[in-house]
């Protein structure tokens, strides 16, 4: 599974489990995910 090679690469390289890696990344990516759209919202209102 290249994909689960990378993930384990890149939480080897962080110094952390695969898990706390994948966590990591899964609340960064929803933060992300959540901010883009809070500013997609906030310049939707501006227009009107």
């Amino acid at each position: 599974m290249p994909r689960q090679s990378k993930l384990d690469d890149l939480a080897d390289e962080a110094d952390v489990s695969h898990q706390a890696y994948s966590e990591r990344l899964r609340r960064a990516t929803g933060s992300l995910v959540e901010q883009t759209l809070l500013d997609t919202t906030e310049s939707t209102h501006e227009g009107f």
